[in-house]
């Protein structure tokens, strides 16, 4: 479809509409983005490092730090399995399994089971008569300000630009930076919501490129960022956040152009009009393609600028309609052969 619309675009602003279109930009967006908004790589707004993530020499250093095998067993479990702090205080002996496994209890008591392997488990202070594993000096477990103590204590001698729920934010990004699929992150995090995750897959720069590659039609390396403007990222992919919008490297010049040439989206909509493209058709079937490909509705969200709910829905939606479609197919096949058999009669 992209392929035979371009062919017959004979101006660089009116290619760079199309592809700028079918990358998830608006008329909108593509009239108020300037051309110094388009940079080569992937270059997220500022905002997307809300999570703000330890480096992996960071990481080392922090462990590197502790003082005991006990601290270094909690900074374990909160830098590398992402565990939560309340999540480590309130782990008890009966959780510990026999198999290199903890038994974690989440946010509403939802249950997970998380892989520590035996060389953490030898870790863990020795079993005392206290059902929990880490304990303060009177036996009981450690409490809140404890736990915030021992954490923030070690991690402001690493950085001064991060919080103790930041080890969390580095575990889960790392994952996602080494490959991990995001549906087993989010187990192993304990997310059973998209929407909990869309902080983790903003600030996973080398996730984004690697499932806009191989969910987007357009996608290919090398790539080029568009920023386009909008209200800061706080976590959360909503109407009006400014988000980047990936494009090939190889239309970079096309759609510069475009950013330069239009000024306001009634211009577009004429030149569109005059060319007899619809660029709406052309959007929609660039977040169909990713549909399609089963992209993370993050990413989705990212490209169009909407939320991932709204994705979540159009993809059930196509579902239903699938399904729907499906059903009536098999009925008008039933109905048809019953008819011939009618007829033979």
């Amino acid at each position: 479809m992209i392929d035979s619309i371009l062919e017959r675009l004979t101006n660089a602003h009116d290619r760079g509409a199309v592809i700028a279109s079918f990358a998830g930009m608006t008329l909108k967006d593509i009239a108020s983005a300037q051309p110094q908004d388009l940079l080569e790589g992937w270059s997220p707004p500022e905002s997307y490092d809300y999570a703000r993530a330890l480096s992996v020499d960071e990481s080392i250093a922090l462990l590197s730090l502790a003082d005991s095998q006990r601290d270094y067993a909690i900074l374990y479990l909160a830098t590398v399995l992402g565990l939560r702090q309340i999540e480590i205080r309130r782990l008890t002996w009966d959780e510990v399994l026999d198999n290199d496994m903890l038994r974690v209890i989440g946010k509403g008591g939802k249950r997970r089971t998380v892989p520590v392997g035996r060389d953490v488990m030898e870790l863990l202070p020795a079993r005392g008569e206290s059902p929990f594993v880490f304990t303060s000096y009177r036996g009981d477990a450690i409490s809140e300000s404890g736990m915030r103590l021992i954490i923030g204590g070690y991690l402001g001698r690493v950085t001064d630009s991060s919080t103790p729920h930041s080890l969390r934010h580095t575990s889960l990004t790392a994952m996602l930076d080494s490959g991990a699929d995001i549906r087993t992150a989010m187990e192993l995090a304990g997310h059973s919501s998209v929407s909990s995750h869309e902080i983790y897959a903003a600030t996973s720069s080398s996730w984004i490129v690697r499932e806009w590659v191989e969910r987007h039609p357009l996608g290919e390396v090398p790539c080029a960022t568009v920023r386009v403007p909008g209200k800061p990222f706080r976590g959360r992919m909503a109407r009006g956040t400014e988000r980047a919008v990936l494009i090939p490297s190889r239309y970079a010049d096309d759609v510069r152009a475009a950013l330069e040439y239009f000024q306001n989206p009634k211009q577009l909509t004429n030149r569109a009009r005059k060319l007899g493209v619809r660029l709406q058709e052309i959007r929609d079937a660039g977040a169909v393609g990713m549909v399609e490909a089963e992209a993370h509705p993050f990413l989705v969200a990212m490209c169009l600028g909407t939320t991932p709910g709204n994705v979540m829905r159009r993809r059930f939606d196509r579902m239903t309609t699938q399904a729907q479609e499906a059903r009536r197919m098999a009925v008008e096949g039933v109905r048809k052969q019953f008819e011939r058999e009618v007829r033979v009669a």
